[in-house]
This record gives structure tokens, sequence and C-alpha cells, in this order.
């Protein structure tokens, strides 16, 4: 199945490359840049994209059309040749605008580099590798002195971790372990003791398993035990969120992620019973495109899943006798107070309720094995004015008693902005990135701002939110207790959305489509008592009269 995946998307990954001999840009990934024209920036984490050409060059597959195909000979030398020479003069590199020089860019390109060098690298003309060693040496040495400065975010450096201790051992640089082992020690000192690890605060499943992925890289690199019991505590927490349909992760975490990595419990499996769980189960998905995969991805997280597709097919052995995922054992009730999450599994159906969302609610039927029921957000309206019940709250507030069947927390509610880009202001923010941005102090400030404005900035208003939720045999049923500062306007209940900046959010699974109608709608009131039955027959929603 990762076989298959990878070999569909060689075409598309032909296309995206500029084979051009005689452009200044041959090699780029950026089709945007180098053939439409509509963009004044090539994005150089599409570079990324060099390891999957050279990896399905040496795949013997049915219809892979590059395998052993000598014009990829060139085009990944190509691909080398451009990723150099987008690199900036301290080895750093940008992932979103000029001069951004980047934490994120400069790991993820510098692992994918690393590796097709490692595989490839016999293959390349002498004077090209060394240029290629020589911008790895600086790619690395800029990590050894720059650091993530706009949050949490492990899986970016979980690449940095994996980039550097690659490149410590291809290019026999000691210090570049020493500088990975950092990365690590933060990652692993801010593991939640429930198991996961912090994106933005938060758990969040999809950007879970892409962290996932590199700690195993690492731990594959140097055999470190630390990092090995790290993610078998973190698979176990993950397996929580594998669901009936075949889907993994959704609005309740963090970052609304719900795409899948594979790669990391493919290598875990033969030490950690619930990687090889996860793999097993979502092998099957990824077998009838239920889960988010690399057939969901834009550009932007097309080039790290297909080579993560391959690194799986290479990892990948027979699973036979694997425990039971979380869905398929007896029923129980789990809160992970810190994560905010709670999950309900009863004979006939398997919940998830994201409770530092706000209490979204996710039901599916077993037996059917689908969503049959989706709670993303309340949502009020007045002409231009929206505010919504989805904020993520590490710890929230709930009153929850295990032995109980009931759930109680209070709502926070904040203004929805979906910002965009206009011509004046990109046209501002562009001049800023070109000039005064060159300089690293202006940079980090503007990268720093931008996560403010687009992320932690909020607007709150004076809600007073009660949600109880509780557990009955067909579903979860909820009865909000609402007072806001409004006599007029329209509250909704969405099925589907999501709240915050998150370009990784809101990809195509088996879900997509919704199990039922996207809004439902009520006029609102300054008082407002409502009940929804989120269960196996559907959603259901109504207003109690006041």
């Amino acid at each position: 199945m990762y076989r298959d995946a990878a070999v569909e998307q060689s075409a598309r990954l032909v296309s995206l490359l500029d084979r051009n001999p005689h452009s200044r840009t041959r090699g780029s990934f950026s089709r945007t840049h180098w053939a439409w024209k509509f963009t004044d920036f090539p994005y150089p984490r599409f570079q990324e994209g060099v390891y999957a050409l050279a990896r399905l060059h040496d795949l013997d597959a049915p219809g892979n059309q590059l395998f052993h195909a000598p014009a990829v000979e060139s085009w990944v030398a190509w691909a080398l040749e451009y990723w150099v020479s987008l690199q900036h003069a301290n080895g750093a590199y940008d992932e979103a605008y000029p001069f951004e020089q980047c934490l994120a860019a400069t790991a993820f390109t510098g692992f994918y580099v690393g590796s097709t060098l490692a595989h490839w690298g016999e293959r390349l003309e002498p004077r090209l590798r060394g240029r290629v060693e020589a911008a790895l040496v600086r790619a690395g040495d800029w990590l050894c002195h720059h650091d993530e400065t706009h949050g949490m975010l492990s899986n970016h450096l979980a690449a940095a971790a994996a980039s550097l201790e690659l490149a410590a051992r291809t290019l026999d640089a000691p210090r570049f372990s020493v500088r990975a082992r950092v990365f690590l020690d933060r990652i692993l000192a801010h593991q939640s003791s429930e198991g996961w690890m912090v994106e933005y605060g938060g758990a969040d499943i999809g950007y879970g398993t892409h962290a996932f992925f590199y700690l195993a890289a690492y731990w594959k690199l140097t055999g470190c035990e630390r990092t090995r019991a790290a993610l078998a505590g973190f698979a176990d927490f993950l397996a929580h969120f594998v669901h009936p349909d075949g889907t993994i992760g959704g609005e309740y975490g963090s970052r609304n992620t719900e795409f899948y990595y594979p790669a990391g419990f493919e290598m875990l499996a033969a030490v950690s019973p619930a990687s090889a769980s996860i793999a097993s189960a979502l092998r099957r998905s990824m077998c009838d495109r239920r889960v988010c995969g690399v057939w969901s991805m834009d550009e932007f997280n097309l080039m790290p899943m297909l080579n993560n597709v391959l690194v799986a097919h290479d990892a990948a052995e027979s699973l036979a006798d694997t425990q039971l995922l979380p869905y398929e054992r007896d029923p129980f009730r789990r809160y992970f107070p810190e994560a905010g999450l709670w999950v309900v599994n009863e004979p006939a159906y398997y919940a998830v309720v994201g409770v530092s969302k706000g209490g979204t609610v996710s039901v599916f039927d077993k037996a059917s094995r689908r969503l049959t029921a989706r709670h993303s957000a309340l949502m009020f309206e007045r002409g231009a004015e929206r505010f919504i019940s989805q904020d993520f709250q590490r710890s929230p507030e709930a009153i929850y008693a295990p032995a109980g069947a009931t759930l109680q927390t209070t709502v926070v509610w904040k203004s929805l902005e979906t910002k965009v880009f206009g011509s004046p202001l990109f046209m501002l923010f562009r001049l800023v990135t070109l000039t005064v941005g060159r300089l690293p102090m202006v940079s980090r400030w503007l990268k720093v701002t931008l996560v403010r404005v687009l992320i932690q900035r909020k607007r709150r208003p004076a809600v007073v939110h009660q949600r109880t939720l509780r557990v009955e045999a067909d579903g979860i049923h909820v009865h909000d207790e609402i007072e806001t500062p409004w006599d007029s306007g329209e509250l909704s209940a969405v099925e589907q959305c999501t709240a915050l900046h998150m370009g990784s959010a809101l990809y195509a699974d088996a879900r997509s489509a919704g199990p039922g109608p996207l809004l439902v709608s009520w006029p609102a009131a300054r008082r407002m008592a409502l009940r929804g039955k989120l269960t196996t027959a559907g959603a259901e929603w109504r207003m109690d009269p006041r």
C-alpha cells in the first residue's frame, strides 16, 4: 500500500519539477514560481521532493515510469543544485517568505537532502557532492546556533534533531550530535505525563504522527533508549485517536489536523505494541484511501508526506497478532485532563470529546465503522461580527468523575476572524521582508508578530457558557446553558470547522463529506439553553423554550 501510494504521485512530482535544462530555476519543485510565475518566492521546502525523486528512480514497482529512467539522474542533480542555491550565506533556509531564516525549513530540507545524499551520493559528480556537503555543514552549523522562537513545536525540533544527527554521521561532524541532543532533551522535557508531545501548547494528533517519525528516525540512528521509551508512551496515547472508520485526529487536537504520517509507527512496530497496532489498522485504511494521506495533500505537505510513505515502505514488515486498538477493547471511559480529551468506548459506539476545544464531539458507530455525528462548535453571527466556542485551552476547567458518565466544562469563546492577505497589506509585508526583514533580529520579530496576530491574539465576548456532556447508550448528549450580551443575531451548531490559523487543517479524509446537516441555527437571545444528541443515528439539536 505504501509503494502504490508513492507511485501514484510520481507523475505529479515530476510535473512540479522544472526540467528545462536551460532554465535558471531548473531543479525547482515550486511550479507556481517557475512555470506560472504567479509568485516571487520559490518555497525552498518544496526541494524536499528530491528524496522522493531519487527513491522512485530505484523503486521497481508496477506502473513506476521513473524506475531506472536515465533522465531522473539529471533531475536529482538539478534539484540538489537548486536547493544549494536557495541557502543564505549563514546556512539558513526560508519557508514562507524571503529572508525568514527558519529553523523548520533548514531542518526539514536538511534531513531530506542528507537522506538523498546517503542514498544517492556515490552517483553524484564529485564537485556537486562537495557543494551539497558544504551546504549541509552550513545548515547544521546554523541549527547549532539558532532555535525555534515562536512556539513549542515538537515536530520542528524533532526534525532538527534527526537532521543534525544524520549530518553528524554522514559528514563526520560530532558537534551536530551534541546539538541534536539539546533539541531532543527539550522535546522530552515537555512531553506530557499522558504521553503526548507538545504542539503549540497542546496535543495534536496529525502533527503528533509527524513528530513521531522524526523521533523514530533519530532513534534508528542512535539507538537512544530514552527516545524509544518516549515514543512507546506517545504511541499508547495516539492509539486512542484511531477511529473505527479508519481516520485519525481532527478538530479536537490543538492544531486541528487529521493527516497521518505512517513511517514512524512502522519503524517502531517491533518494539512498541501500540505502534504496531496503529500501523496495522491504518495500513487497511490507506488501502481504502480513508485516512488523510498523500493523496489529500496540497503542495505544502506533499513532499514530506510522499517521502514518509517511501520510508514506511522500507520499514514495513509483517504485522501479525497486534494488540487491540482502544476502540476494539472492552468498554471504558478515559479522560486525559492535561490534553483535555475524553475518550468514550461504549458497546455500540466510540466517541472523542475535545474538552480543550470547547467540547467538540465525534461519534463513530462501531458496527458500521463510520462517523455518524460530528459537532465542532457553536457560532454566533450578527452582520460582520462572529464569535465561536472553539478555542484551545490546555488543562481546561472541567468537572469529571471517572466512575460517572458526565463531564462538565466552562467553555471559553473568542472572536472568529479568517484573515487573508489583500494586495496592499501583502505589498507592505513583502516590502518589509525585502528591506529591514533581511536583518535576523527583524526577521525573528516578524515571525513572532505573525504568530501573535494569526494564532495568539483573541477578542473574548462576555459569554458565560456551561456545557455538560453525558454518556448514554446511543451516544453523547449535550446540555448547554449560555448567557450572552446579544439580543439579536443567529446562533448555529456547526458540524465541521476550524477556528484557528492552521494551513494543515481541513485536508480531506473519509469524514469530510459529513454525516448530516452542516448547520443548525436559531435566533440568538441573552439566555439560551441548548440540547444536542450526537448518536449512532445522527445529530439532533434543539433549543429549550425560555
